[in-house]
């Protein structure tokens, strides 16, 4: 319980020395807090300093080839996500990364000072303190948070590897090692990893959870539990269906005792007494903070895109991405069949029923997706995948767990093709989170764009559903650079307002000497003056304002006839001075014009 005790101090000690760094033009009013912090680094790097000599002195370094499994898991993890370091955010994800940057500015170690981390009307103080690591330490330079989240995600294949092994026993480190690497590749999880998003959170903290309960770590559990639910909304309907798995299972599965006295133990056991503890947190938190002024998107606002209703097209679509997007529909048809074998035919391992740990996580997994997508039927927002995205994973984890579970008594056949299995379903998943390649979800989810591209959603965020959607920010920053864009040009593009992630003004930086886009300026950088098509029929931008030249963007998935493109810039004065297009191998294509116009014309 110590170390437990001591695990949760160190990330809240790194969370405080980060902000110590990144705020030090403050330490001289908040001296108390800076020393303070100081000697807790000492004590903790102390004690881990001497919980690394004794691991040492056990035969650490000795037994490392014994966990080959684990670390190959944690070393593909990185790998895979390798690519994504790089990226920039865009749309919802720079609206959180832009409050998150203003939370750390203004940050001044105070209670009022934490609820700033409250992400675009989020409860998101857990993800969003964790990620704010990365930002105190390399304020502006997105590479911060994405290291600190590369980070988490590796913890979270780590502790996956422990769970196959204690839900399944007695199955080779390979078996741990290709589960393990193939629910790491759900297309959701790995496509979305450098989109910074409180949904990411849900899935590495609800890992955490479950690792807790099943080694039985109470205190990490509970600390777990609170970063989960102050991450999103959707954490606390994560628990919710937690607990309800685990009554099922513990009430359900297991001859040791009779089903009443199995009930009457789950009310002793610690996973409830730290949820009941982790949902009185929660009212807490936002007692104080909606009576500070605070608003959470959940919480008295029944509008268009927030509230509780039935509508039977809109369970439609959200079930298309549920069952059929990202190779769902695999993933679905495996985990019936493996249930079902499960259950009905009643396959033993090594001549002794399956085992009870893994029948009750999978109760656990099966009410906790259950109720995820319960919630996103009969609650009315907007249509967007990685909503889902624990969904997927958890689903990802059945298919792992349920066919893992399965081995007739010395059947080294079924081993090996099972391994195999996993190992093709995982290539396929993490070719997917990359490069659509699923042709039921080309041919349902389809949006009818243009050519090879027509899988990918219009360029917003319910385009979010795997790593396609970064070809738009390489795409810009190509033509941005092909056009050698400077100070007075204009970059246009059609009347779509959520292009605020791609061209608004005040949200990029164009760096001259880099020749990309930038978050915040420096001495090479100039301002991307960005302009919809709206603004200047609408009013709300004077043609007067333009610029002499002018760079015109069009998405493929816009599919603009090119005579509107041209009657549009031609309404306002300009004349084309040549066209060009962008593409991005597998992903998709932007047109783009480069135009002039002469002064002083409207």
């Amino acid at each position: 319980m110590i170390k437990e005790i001591l695990t949760v101090l160190t990330v809240c000690a790194l969370f405080l020395s980060a902000a110590c760094i990144g705020r030090y033009e403050i330490a001289a009013g908040h001296a108390f807090v800076f020393v303070a912090v100081a000697l807790a680094d000492l004590f903790l790097v102390g004690y881990w300093i001497g919980v690394f000599f004794r691991w040492m002195r056990n035969g650490g370094i000795l037994r490392i080839p014994e966990n080959k499994g684990i670390l190959i898991a944690m070393l593909f993890t990185f790998l895979s996500r390798l690519t994504q370091l790089t990226d920039m955010p865009l749309w919802d994800s720079l609206v959180y990364y832009k409050q998150l940057m203003e939370a750390c500015q203004n940050f001044d170690f105070t209670v009022a000072g934490m609820m700033r981390f409250a992400l675009a009307d989020h409860p998101s103080v857990g993800y969003a303190g964790i990620t704010a690591i990365g930002e105190f330490l390399f304020p502006g330079k997105y590479i911060g948070v994405i290291l600190v989240w590369m980070i988490v995600t590796v913890m979270t294949a780590g502790c996956l590897y422990r769970i196959m092994e204690k839900a399944v026993p007695h199955r080779s480190w390979r078996y741990y090692t290709i589960s393990t690497c193939m629910v790491m590749s759900t297309p959701l999880v790995l496509g979305t990893f450098s989109y910074y998003s409180p949904d990411a959170g849900i899935v590495c903290f609800f890992v955490f959870v479950l690792y807790c309960y099943l080694y039985k770590k109470n205190i990490l559990m509970l600390f777990s539990m609170l970063l989960l639910i102050l991450s999103k909304e959707i954490g606390s309907v994560a628990l919710a269906g937690f607990c309800i798995g685990l009554f099922f299972g513990q009430v359900l599965v297991g001859q040791k005792r009779r089903r009443w006295e199995r009930f009457a133990a789950l009310f002793r056991n610690p996973v409830v007494i730290c949820g009941l503890l982790t949902f009185v947190a929660l009212g807490i938190f936002l007692l104080v903070f909606l009576a500070g002024g605070g608003e959470i998107w959940s919480v008295g606002q029944e509008t268009w895109y927030s509230g509780f209703g039935y509508d039977p097209d809109f369970i439609l679509k959200n079930c298309r991405q549920f069952f059929v997007l990202n190779f769902n529909w695999l993933i679905l048809g495996g985990n019936l069949a493996g249930i079902g074998l499960l259950w009905v035919r009643g396959i033993v391992v090594k001549g002794k029923p399956v085992n009870v740990a893994a029948k009750r996580l999978l109760f656990i997994l099966s009410a906790t997706s259950a109720s995820l997508m319960f919630f996103y039927s009969v609650y009315l927002t907007y249509i967007i995948p990685r909503y889902h995205v624990l969904i997927d994973f958890l689903n990802v984890m059945i298919l792992a767990i349920c066919w893992g579970a399965m081995v007739q008594k010395g059947s080294i056949r079924y081993n090996a093709v099972r391994d195999l299995f996993f190992l093709t379903v995982g290539i396929v998943l993490l070719t997917e989170a990359y490069i659509p390649v699923d042709p039921v979800s080309i041919a349902v989810c389809s949006r009818k764009g243009e050519g090879k591209y027509h899988y990918i959603a219009y360029p917003t965020d319910e385009c979010i559903y795997n790593h396609q959607f970064n070809y738009l920010n390489k795409a810009i920053d190509l033509i941005l650079r092909d056009v050698g864009y400077h100070e007075g040009m204009d970059v246009l593009t059609y009347d779509i307002d959520v292009h605020y992630g791609v061209i608004q003004s005040g949200n990029y930086y164009w760096d001259t000497a880099e020749g990309k886009r930038v978050l915040l300026p420096n001495e090479n950088t100039i301002e991307i003056r960005g302009v919809l098509q709206n603004w200047l029929r609408d009013g709300s931008f004077s043609p007067t304002g333009l610029g002499q030249e002018a760079v015109y963007i069009s998405p493929g998935q816009y599919r603009l006839a090119e005579q509107y493109e041209e009657k549009f810039l031609a309404d306002y004065q300009y004349t084309i001075r040549y066209k060009g297009v962008v593409k991005i191998p597998f992903c998709g294509e932007v047109k783009f014009i480069v135009c002039d116009r002469p002064s002083g014309e409207e």
